[in-house]
């Protein structure tokens, strides 16, 4: 098995010889096709997580490269952000905890980076979708995102999470149960002089 995982602890485990070998030729195919212009914002970890490699590439990236878990692309987005905005995918809970989990070189302060359009992760994730897993690692990470509007359209991740096509009944209730204070917003009792920006 070219990557593993081990299921029992959910740590991820570094690759093998033959997954190191693809790595060094997924580097290489990835730099030759970077553009000059794209080349100084290169970072090797957000392009795994854009092509929707698996969780232990993703980590094996962390660890050669640590410090790209919070580098910001030309698009302002770090790679928690390209994960959450992403289509939802099977391994999208892995990819995201592995960017998080700072034992393995990822780093829990990207929950807090915004994009350019001012969006968190979180804001993201309930977007595309993301189930309950991906909504409550994103959470634990950073707690305050949880009650914290999106700039880009003023809504609360629960009711991002809660409109579309895509919507997640279990992430929408517990990101509620994470923050059940921001329904006073929506009650006959709350006045405008009580909100908080």
């Amino acid at each position: 098995d070219t990557y593993q995982h081990d299921e029992q602890d959910g740590r991820l485990l570094p690759l093998t010889a033959e997954g190191e070998r693809q790595w060094e030729s997924l580097v290489v195919l990835i730099t030759n096709g970077a553009t000059a212009e794209s080349k100084e914002r290169f970072s090797m970890v957000h392009k795994v997580v854009e092509l929707g490699l698996p969780p232990p590439v993703v980590a094996h990236g962390l660890r050669t490269n640590p410090t790209h878990a919070i580098v910001r692309d030309a698009l302002g987005r770090t790679p928690l952000m390209i994960a959450a905005s992403s289509i939802r995918r099977s391994n999208s809970a892995g990819v995201v905890h592995a960017l998080l989990n700072e034992s393995g070189h990822g780093n829990a302060k990207a929950a807090r980076i915004t994009d350019k359009e001012g969006r968190l992760p979180i804001d993201a994730a309930g977007e595309m979708g993301h189930d309950e897993r991906v909504c409550e690692l994103l959470a634990k990470a950073e707690p305050r995102a949880v009650d914290t509007r999106d700039l880009r359209d003023r809504m609360f991740p629960f009711m991002t999470a809660a409109i579309g096509e895509r919507s997640d009944l279990t992430a929408v209730y517990r990101l509620l149960r994470r923050t059940p204070h921001v329904m006073v917003y929506f009650t006959e009792g709350w006045k405008k002089s009580d909100s908080v920006s």
